[in-house]
């Protein structure tokens, strides 16, 4: 469905209130092949939410560890920058990962 609606034209940096992109939600829910099509189709993986926080943050602490892996490695894959950037608070992704409870 997403790719559908990429190949139709869907704005694919668009924001919602909190200026949260579809790439952060996928990688909220823990949807990693969205996140994949997302970036093929040339979303800005460094784009920030209200808080601060990219994409990365969110995929650290998405729910289980198969799905936080798969897309941190689908983020790093060009550029390892995300894993330094800070949000509004000076939290990095690394921050996340420790305070997230996910399930081993």
């Amino acid at each position: 469905m997403v790719e559908y609606l990429l190949k139709k034209g869907a704005r694919i940096d668009s924001r919602d209130k909190l200026l949260r992109t579809p790439l952060h939600a996928a990688c909220l829910k823990g949807h990693s092949v969205i996140a994949y099509h997302l970036i093929e189709f040339k979303c800005d993986v460094f784009e920030r939410d209200i808080s601060g926080r990219t994409a990365m943050h969110f995929a650290v602490c998405c729910g289980a560890v198969e799905a936080s892996m798969s897309l941190i490695t689908i983020l790093s894959r060009d550029s390892m920058d995300l894993v330094h950037m800070t949000d509004h608070t000076g939290r990095t992704p690394l921050h996340y990962a420790v305070f997230a409870d996910v399930p081993k």
